[in-house]
């Protein structure tokens, strides 16, 4: 039977004591479940739709143009908007046609008595994709057709209507996988990058003042950094959503 050194149980108990490897270890564990958190973010593979638009009123009201009139198929219409809209697949995972649900098909839709004018797709990042827009008999919705979308890949489409506020048009539809189709707001990746940043701010300052002891302070940043980064991982990158907002 082999008996223990006690000077080994000596060394050992004054290493786990010592501060300096109690914080070298604690930040290597709490590295450890920040990359974990970014590996799985990243490494998980979703669908993750999503679209935005911008309107630009071109006529609105027969006050402008008292001495001019504008007819549409012998109809009168005195306002005249034109939307663009963002549409494509910010995740990892490939979109199919087959994915799309044949009883809630992927559309544009504008309510309030609005009706389109004219369309088209002023941009798509693969031609591949084969995206085109579909008429459905109603004078208010149009399809969206592609045959896939895989990362990053979409398009920009432009509807002219007779529709004055931008909110009466949306996309709708379901997309097996996928729980709703995100819509990003104008502005909105920053304005979530802002709001992130203040957290942070907001975080540290309440980490640092507090008389937690440093490694409870240290664990509680962990946890709400890592609870924000999969909350707003679920928006595309900046560098991406430029490109398409360059578009419009």
């Amino acid at each position: 039977m082999q008996h223990t050194n006690p000077d080994s149980v000596s060394l050992f108990l004054k290493i786990s004591k010592d501060p300096i490897i109690n914080g070298v270890s604690f930040l290597i564990g709490f590295l450890g479940f920040i990359l974990a958190i970014i590996f799985y973010t990243k490494s998980r593979k979703v669908k993750k739709p999503i679209y935005w638009m911008k309107t630009f009123e071109l006529l609105k009201g027969e006050e402008k143009f008292s001495k001019m009139s504008i007819l549409y198929e012998g109809t009168q219409i005195t306002t005249v908007s034109l939307t663009k809209i963002v549409f494509f697949n910010a995740g990892n995972e490939t979109i199919d046609s087959g994915d799309i649900a044949q009883n809630d098909p992927l559309r544009i839709e504008i309510g309030g008595g609005t009706k389109i004018l004219d369309k088209d797709i002023i941009y798509v990042k693969n031609k591949a994709n084969n995206f085109r827009l579909e008429e459905t008999g109603q004078n208010n919705i149009l399809n969206i057709k592609f045959d896939y979308l895989d990362k990053e890949e979409g398009g920009v489409f432009q509807i002219t209507h007779t529709g004055a506020s931008p909110d009466a048009i949306n996309l709708k539809g379901s997309i097996k996988g996928v729980s709703h189709i995100l819509k990003r707001k104008n502005n909105g990746k920053l304005f979530y990058d802002i709001c992130f940043s203040a957290i942070i701010m907001m975080l540290a300052f309440f980490v640092t003042t507090t008389h937690f002891h440093w490694q409870l302070k240290i664990l509680i940043y962990a946890i709400i950094v890592s609870v924000l980064w999969i909350m707003f991982s679920k928006f595309p990158s900046g560098s991406v959503t430029r490109k398409y907002d360059n578009k419009i």
